[in-house]
């Protein structure tokens, strides 16, 4: 099998495509665009994708922009078993379904140009390290009730399209919401 194309300079072309086709907004695209280049530049490799593309395509179950319609239990489930098991946890660009976070994330995430298009549901939960959705895309419902941030929480240039609960949140260090809309 080959590896996912979402890898190098092709990330860029990707994630451009996705914001001219999901973005209507001149100026919005424009400020998306910005940071992608800034998020890019701060992650790096870290940013390639190391998972198998899906033999149908030339993404994986992740990144390939359609395949979480028909397979959102699938994509879920395997999301969060990388997200229990993984020791680096880089989720970058990913298009997910619906979430439920476990109550405890004891690694720094990395979920930057994220696409959740379901509820993402993180009541009660512990992040003990840095929590970053840089230019993440909320499609449903996010929930962070409750949470605690022992470490930065950064959510800048994430957009948030439905109902936002930050009710009675921790936030021990830095929490910076620059530019989200």
């Amino acid at each position: 099998m080959a590896k996912c194309a979402y890898r190098g300079e092709k990330i860029r072309e990707i994630e451009e495509k996705w914001i001219d086709d999901n973005v209507k907004d001149e100026g919005e695209k424009r400020r998306k665009k910005e940071i992608l280049n800034e998020i890019l530049k701060y992650l790096g490799e870290k940013a390639e994708c190391r998972f198998e593309a899906i033999s149908e395509g030339e993404f994986c179950i992740f990144h390939d922009p359609d395949y979480w319609m028909e397979h959102s239990d699938e994509v879920r489930q395997k999301f969060l078993e990388h997200l229990e098991r993984d020791e680096e946890k880089f989720f970058i660009g990913f298009h997910l379904p619906s979430i439920k976070l476990p109550k405890t994330i004891e690694k720094e995430l990395h979920m930057e140009l994220a696409k959740l298009y379901g509820a993402l549901e993180a009541e009660g939960t512990t992040f003990k390290e840095l929590a970053s959705f840089d230019g993440v895309t909320f499609e449903g419902d996010v929930i962070f009730g409750e949470s605690r941030f022992k470490a930065e929480a950064i959510f800048y240039e994430a957009t948030f399209e439905k109902e936002v609960d930050f009710d009675r949140v921790t936030f021990e260090k830095e929490a910076m919401f620059n530019r989200a809309i």
